[in-house]
């Protein structure tokens, strides 16, 4: 059985990606070990993935844009979106 996830769940994910990449910047600034920078460049990868994948309107397949908008309408379809609603 597939694991379904809320628009607000997804943003929870890809917010913590965003932190756990920058405290490995920070490491990396501090330790200089090039493992760490291939794990950022991973982790960032990782997040650019589920972000074109998981943020789109579930009325309309649309992008969302910007993580920090969370608007109550998509702005292509002006479907109302429920924030906590799961979806695959």
């Amino acid at each position: 059985m597939r694991r379904t996830w809320s628009l607000r769940e997804k943003k929870w994910i890809l917010n913590g990606l965003l932190c756990c990449a920058g405290v490995l910047i920070l490491f990396f600034g501090l330790i200089q070990f090039y493992w760490i920078l291939a794990l950022t460049a991973a982790v960032i990868v990782l997040f650019m993935v589920l972000f074109w994948n998981w943020w789109r309107c579930p009325a309309c397949g649309m992008h969302l844009g910007r993580m920090e908008a969370q608007g109550k309408f998509c702005t292509h379809c002006g479907q109302a979106i429920d924030w906590d609603k799961k979806q695959s």
